[in-house]
């Protein structure tokens, strides 16, 4: 099965366990990109990788917070 290029924000909030307010703020402040198609707004999946990647820190604390 393929796998999806993008996902909508409530989508995308719920693969990474958090509010999808929380990903409106990082789209609007510029630390997650997105796409507007139509009325919809939506992140690539492999922005949200690229996201988790780069945030993730070698001794597994969460170096976001």
């Amino acid at each position: 099965m393929l796998e999806p290029l993008t996902l909508g924000v409530r989508d995308a909030a719920a693969l990474l366990g958090v509010s999808h307010w929380s990903i409106r703020r990082w789209i609007r402040i510029g630390r997650l990109p997105a796409l507007k198609l139509g009325r919809r707004t939506v992140v690539e999946l492999s922005a949200l990788k690229l996201m988790v990647e780069s945030n993730r820190s070698k001794d597994g604390s969460n170096a976001a917070e």
